[in-house]
């Protein structure tokens, strides 16, 4: 729910004209956020009354708030007394026509009737509150217009919010108060025993940035969603959550009651939230009745706790849209930002991950030693892993159990995995003194658990049972005792599931391993839907076998790049094997696989920026039949590696291999000294690719990643040198011709026997009028700061400009505005006096709805199999909304503005012309969390994944420049995506 003030801001006061617009858009929104839900809510409620001994006609006051939802069986004139010891709080209407005089009077009969400590009345426009005195004339609370009400909030809520008033007349509930201390008391117990250890990990308020700890997000007393990626701690920090709302409603500091439900069973254990709170607290507390739950329900004394929204694959939109009706306070947490596109009210956070001290805190209290030895001397891959707390609470049961040598470079996530449900098989059973474990074989229970994670997502509904019955079936019971004090599964009304989704994902990936016909469709069907990558990356890491994995990794990159990249670095890593076995062999297959690697990416992704590739950029004449000779050099006692690339003059690629005992060195002079610097890579721009694997601690088997750094390497270069002026879009174009143009005026050039000065521009002169002016100095070379070489000549603009020659282009919206001959005012001095605000609005609106539109065009063309890694591209297209605040052209104290950019999808590029608004403020608002969520709805409907929310502010200087163009647009975003994609 949005803040009081800003929903007073956002009513539109002149479409309230009728006594019903009054109610829906001014008194239920402003009893919501008093906290009367909807359920509380009486319309037209009959009020009673005598005339002397008279019994008059009942009156209907517009709306009554009760402490009760069951109002619904008391309007009868019998039920007198239970709506005066019920009712809290009566509202009388009028439409904005009417003056409150005589509303005012009827409120004051119905509250005296109905016995309501405070009563209301409202006109949309003018709001009056009361409270009842019982022997002197009503206290005044407010009178005044609704814009002014959030001045008077704070003290309007104390005196009249319902959680102000329900105490006043609190129904007899303490019947159920034992039971539900009994209830909140068992389950803290139970999810305490799911952990061995625990620490304080801290959450990032999105829309502030705002970091705090689990205590201060539970007395935030709002609605929040939890956000992270796999293994973040999502379910720990709920159940942490839970346990922490358990204590207080045990310690009498909080009435609500906590519920956990779990979203993947909705419509298989639960088809309404009612239903599976219901079911949830049934369970614990028998003579809990429907009538019971949904009056604590309608009086707010629930907090409702749902755990991966994402988890739930079957009518995921009608979950969420319950979320967003129900009444009660509610947490959730999902893995997907899109999975919470329906839901409005909520503050967003996502968890952050482990801090190196943290990491060294914790584990030294586990494993009861100093360990900041350990984590100085790991390698950084393995030290980023275990930042993320499932991974770290897996390695500290690893490192318990586990020998202390194999703590390297080889430890992945999926082993971590493996190590650990082995572990919860072992020790939580023989704690429980189930010994039936020591006489089965660990293998089998995981192959009984991937089985069963196999069938839950295939057909979404399966038997353990049935799994177990496959091995063992004769020890059904027996096994699944084993399975259920593991911890790793839990019962549910009709089956069985995971105690968390990144088991499932674990066990599904391990049964894929055990049949080739389900992994060979699996990598076929599921490559480019996002909600398995995961499993993707789990699986590269449990193949333990070479041509496996290379047979997984050369079909994901055929297929998905970006989750390639991923994939490599969550692989298994073979690097112990081949350190036994090094040999020639080893390396002229290492360097195969780079070569191969390199080649296939640029074919299969970047066909068309080939010829600006190392080694091809440097050739005189491109050929497309020109090869690559990879010249390659190791040495083998410190594995430091080397690839240095040339042109070979047949088509395809050569390997080179050269052995020493000593790597390359870097040497630098100090007093006249020379002094070898270390290093773990070194990239130089003549194709030279050097790697120290053993400083890097990354292990022999890095070949792959090497030919990624090397694409990397290529991509950034070509993007910040501009390499590929002669592919660009011819718009790119002429705004490159254009800068030069610029740069070379005023020029002097003899045209008809006579010299004239020239002001070289695109806007001045047409093409064919260039054409002849550039024709008779071709060869000289453009006087520039960037033509310092003088390879630059007059004869490359007339080439550029000769054949672009038949495109129109209008130039006035594409190229930077003109400079004013006269400045606006008596700032000579002030660079922005020479531009007029239209025409800072009109580039602004230009630079990004052209410089969208180029871009698109320029990956349609260059990078179409890349349309759905690059993260701009594959989110939008997008309408830009610009609020712009003017630079201050009186003031002494030069103000050069800002502006603020906040985006929302559209269907197409036609639709993305930018909306620009004008700010008097000096302070501009960027985005926010209703431009969040509204991302989030849009991602959702028109099913594009959100990695991209184009929400920014900045001055207004720092875009309005002339270097600052179309072109430049491009290139910084391509920039931005292709970093996205290489060091995710």
């Amino acid at each position: 729910m949005t803040s009081i003030s800003t929903w007073i801001e956002n009513i539109d006061f002149s479409a309230i004209v009728s006594e019903q617009d009054v109610r829906s858009k001014i008194a239920v929104p402003l009893l919501s956020y008093l906290g009367y839900g909807e359920a509380i809510q009486a319309n037209e409620f009959p009020i009673f009354s005598f005339s002397g001994r008279t019994k008059n006609s009942a009156k209907l006051v517009d709306l009554l708030c009760f402490s009760s939802k069951d109002w619904i069986n008391h309007k009868k004139f019998e039920s007198r007394n239970w709506v005066k010891q019920n009712s809290l709080l009566s509202f009388e209407l009028k439409k904005p026509s009417e003056k409150l005089d005589s509303a005012e009077g009827q409120a004051e009969f119905y509250s005296m009737n109905a016995r309501t400590p405070f009563y209301m009345c409202t006109n949309g426009q003018q709001l009056k509150i009361f409270g009842m005195k019982e022997f002197s004339a009503d206290e005044v609370i407010f009178d005044g217009m609704i814009e002014n009400l959030a001045e008077e909030w704070s003290r309007i809520y104390s005196k009249i919010s319902f959680k102000s008033l329900r105490p006043l007349k609190k129904v007899n509930d303490e019947k159920n108060e034992k039971i539900y201390l009994d209830y909140c008391m068992s389950l803290k117990n139970q999810y305490e025993d799911i952990y061995s250890w625990y620490w304080k990990q801290k959450a990032t308020l999105i829309e502030t940035g705002d970091i705090l700890t689990l205590k201060n997000i539970v007395e935030m007393n709002q609605n929040i969603a939890l956000i992270g990626k796999a293994g973040t701690g999502k379910t720990t920090f709920f159940h942490r959550m839970f346990i922490k709302l358990c204590e207080a409603y045990l310690e009498g500091t909080s009435k609500e009651i906590p519920v956990f439900l779990s979203a993947k069973l909705w419509k298989r254990d639960f088809s309404t939230l009612i239903e599976g709170i219901f079911s949830e607290l049934k369970i614990f507390l028998p003579q809990l009745t429907v009538e019971i739950l949904e009056n604590e329900i309608a009086t707010n004394k629930i907090v409702l706790l749902v755990d991966g929204i994402d988890e739930c694959f079957i009518d995921r939109d009608v979950l969420l849209h319950e979320i967003n009706n129900f009444s009660c306070r509610t947490i959730l947490s999902t893995r997907e930002h899109t999975a919470t596109g329906r839901l409005s009210g909520f503050c967003y956070f996502e968890l952050q991950k482990l801090a190196d001290n943290e990491l060294i805190d914790i584990s030294s209290e586990v494993l009861n030693e100093n360990t900041s030895s350990k984590f100085y001397n790991m390698n950084n891959s393995l030290k980023d892993l275990l930042k993320t707390p499932i991974y770290f609470n897996m390695w500290l049961t690893y490192t318990i159990n586990e020998a202390e040598e194999r703590l390297n470079h080889t430890l992945n996530i999926a082993q971590l995995y493996q190590s650990f449900t082995s572990y919860l098989l072992k020790s939580h059973n023989r704690s429980k003194g189930n010994f039936d474990i020591e006489t089965i074989p660990i293998s089998s229970l995981q192959v009984i658990l991937s089985k069963f994670a196999y069938d839950l997502y295939e057909m979404e509904t399966s038997d353990i049972v049935n799994s177990i019955k496959e091995i063992y079936p004769n020890s059904i019971q027996s096994i699944y005792k084993i399975l259920m004090q593991s911890g790793l599964i839990f019962e549910t009304a009709d089956q069985c599931e995971f105690q968390q989704h990144s088991l499932k994902e674990y066990y599904y990936a391990s049964y894929l391993l055990s049949n080739n016909k389900l992994l060979e469709e699996f990598l076929n069907e599921k490559s480019g839907l996002h909600e398995y990558e995961e499993i993707f990356m789990i699986l590269v890491g449990l193949t333990k076998e070479i041509p496996r994995q290379k047979y997984i990794l050369d079909s994901l990159l055929e297929k998905n790049f970006s989750l390639f990249v991923k994939c490599l670095h969550r692989r298994f890593n073979f690097s112990d094997e081949f350190e036994k076995n090094k040999s020639k062999s080893f390396y002229e297959e290492f360097f195969e696989t780079i070569a191969t690697n390199y080649n296939r990416i640029i074919d299969l992704y970047f066909s068309d920026f080939r010829r600006f590739f190392s080694p091809f950029c440097w050739m005189d004449d491109y050929s497309k039949d020109a090869g690559i000779h990879f010249d390659c050099s190791v040495d083998v006692n410190t594995n430091s590696v080397g690839v240095q690339l040339s042109v070979a003059k047949d088509k395809g690629w050569n390997i080179g291999i050269s052995y020493s005992d000593k790597s390359p060195q870097i040497v630098t002079k100090k007093n006249d000294k020379c002094i070898e610097v270390p290093y773990t890579t070194f990239k130089g721009s003549m194709g030279n690719f050097h790697y120290n694997l053993s400083s890097m601690g990354k292990g022999i088997d890095y070949a792959r990643e090497i030919a990624i750094d090397m694409i990397y390497y290529n991509i950034e270069s070509i993007l910040k040198e501009k390499r590929i002026l002669e592919i660009e879009s011819p718009v790119m174009r002429f705004i490159f011709i254009e800068q030069w143009l610029k740069e070379a005026s005023p020029l002097q050039i003899e045209f008809d026997n006579e010299v004239k000065t020239y002001n070289l521009s695109l806007k001045k002169q047409s093409i064919d009028e260039l054409l002849l002016l550039l024709k008779g100095i071709s060869s000289y070379p453009i006087n520039s700061r960037r033509n310092e070489s003088g390879s630059f000549t007059f004869g490359i603009l007339w080439y550029l400009l000769y054949i672009n020659r038949e495109h129109t282009i209008d130039y006035e919206k594409i190229l930077f505005p003109d400079m004013l001959t006269e400045p606006i005012g008596e700032k000579k001095h002030w660079i922005w006096n020479y531009y007029s605000d239209e025409d800072i609005q009109e580039w602004l609106r230009n630079y990004y709805y052209f410089g969208q539109i180029t871009y698109r065009e320029f990956v349609d063309k260059l990078l179409p199999n890349l349309k759905n890694d690059l993260s701009y591209y594959q989110t939008g297209p997008f309408q830009h909304t610009i609020e712009i605040n003017l630079p201050d052209r009186k003031g002494d104290n030069f103000s050069s503005g800002g502006l603020s950019i906040s985006s929302h999808l559209v269907n197409s590029i036609r639709d993305s012309e930018p909306i620009i608004s004008i700010s008097d403020s000096s302070r501009i608002r960027g985005g926010g969390e209703e431009i969040y969520e509204t991302l989030k709805k849009e991602s959702l409907f028109f099913n594009r994944k959100l990695t991209y929310l184009g929400n920014s502010s900045c001055s207004l200087d720092y875009i309005f420049k002339q270097e600052n163009n179309i072109r430049e647009f491009v290139y910084a975003q391509l920039q931005e995506d292709f970093k996205k994609i290489f060091t995710q």
